[in-house]
């Protein structure tokens, strides 16, 4: 446990005074324990539900799990698990054994400053959060002089309600030729095919789809972490076939149930401008457009954001890695069956129609059917 879940544990149940009953169904769906770095979103409180939990913190305590910047999914069971759970002890704390990531062989290590939540922002629609542990992985002890291995290590993770979450990584190695493994860690053996991993646990079921790299290999590990041999459970390791100097993990997660079949689309949806990336996915029958920044610092795109999408499509959009509490203006542009959406930094008068406000956490969402529409020569010709 961390300086934090110590704080966390004395002063709000220890020490609180006593409080009144309250049935679970009337508790918030996200909370967020600033101390421990810690996020839970859920679609509900019943078994069936889904819930999504994130961790960004320090690892500066014994048997303290070497987990930040992971994620845990449930529905009906452990969909991607802590591979701890199904361990002899409950304690197997090395970073290959959560859903993160691991540079060339080596995990996490035990020191301050490992991992950090540097956003947060929730409503009804989604929960997002971003975790930096870039200053958590070091070719040795960083308390012995060990070398950094990475420049950047962010993940931006977004639950869509009810049922998608979208994990979208910045990695920046010290080395452009480190090897760089993204991990899924499942209970049951997982089918891979393709860019898409399945795996079923109880009455869920999880559909696991990369979308960046777009060239990468996939590989089933099996774990014993037991006492009396035999697999406890399996991880997938994901990585780039040729390494870069800057890299984007991109995956799009879906939880049905177990009877589920496919997995709804989620398709990989580039801008024109190409300063932005991201994923348009059916949620419910509705077009959901998430966008990220293709900064390697993660810095808000330069210029307008630009993209096309179909005219008759009713969407729904995030623009993430914005500038915070800043005036946008969002406006389409109509050519034959294809419909353009410019979004650029605005100084100008505040319009009821054309300008949106980003959230305190640099997300600008709207809906396409909303916006007023423009010329498409003259708009087009002039922002790009």
């Amino acid at each position: 446990m961390s300086s934090g879940s110590h704080y966390l544990f004395g002063q709000d149940f220890a020490l609180s005074e006593d409080l009144p009953s309250r049935n679970i169904t009337e508790l918030p769906n996200v909370y967020i324990a600033e101390g421990l770095e810690w996020v839970a979103s859920r679609s509900g409180w019943s078994s069936n539900d889904v819930c999504v939990s994130f961790i960004s913190a320090d690892c500066i305590q014994g048997h303290q799990h070497r987990d930040q910047n992971s994620f845990v999914i449930f529905k009906e069971g452990w969909q991607a698990v802590d591979a701890s759970t199904y361990s002899h002890s409950g304690i197997v704390q090395s970073t290959d054994t959560h859903n993160t990531i691991i540079v060339d062989g080596r995990g996490q290590g035990y020191h301050d400053g490992t991992g950090d939540i540097l956003k947060f922002d929730a409503t009804d629609e989604y929960t997002y959060v971003v975790g930096d542990a870039t200053d958590a992985y070091y070719d040795g002890r960083k308390d012995r002089g060990a070398p950094p291995l990475l420049n950047m290590f962010q993940r931006e993770l977004v639950h869509i309600q009810p049922d998608f979450v979208v994990v979208f990584d910045r990695i920046t190695p010290i080395s452009a030729s480190s090897e760089i493994k993204y991990l899924i860690q499942t209970h049951n053996r997982p089918t891979v095919q393709g860019d898409l991993i399945t795996s079923t646990e109880s009455g869920g079921k999880m559909f696991h789809k990369t979308l960046l790299p777009q060239n990468f290999t996939m590989s089933v590990v099996g774990l014993d972490l037991g006492r009396t041999g035999g697999r406890t459970s399996y991880r997938v390791e994901i990585k780039p076939q040729t390494p870069t100097a800057n890299r984007i993990n991109l995956n799009v997660v879906y939880v049905g149930p177990s009877s589920a079949s496919t997995m709804p689309t989620a398709d990989l949806f580039p801008t024109d401008t190409d300063n932005m990336t991201g994923t348009k996915i059916d949620v419910g029958g509705t077009d959901v457009i998430l966008l990220f920044t293709k900064d390697p610092a993660g810095a808000a795109p330069q210029g307008s954001v630009i993209y096309e999408i179909g005219r008759a499509t009713q969407t729904e959009h995030y623009l993430m890695d914005l500038k915070v509490a800043t005036r946008y203006s969002v406006e389409t542009a109509a050519e034959g069956e294809t419909l353009t959406v410019i979004v650029t930094e605005s100084e100008g008068p505040m319009t009821s129609d054309a300008h949106i406000i980003t959230s305190d956490a640099g997300i600008l969402r709207f809906s396409t059917g909303d916006l007023p529409k423009v010329a498409v020569a003259a708009e087009r010709g002039a922002v790009k």
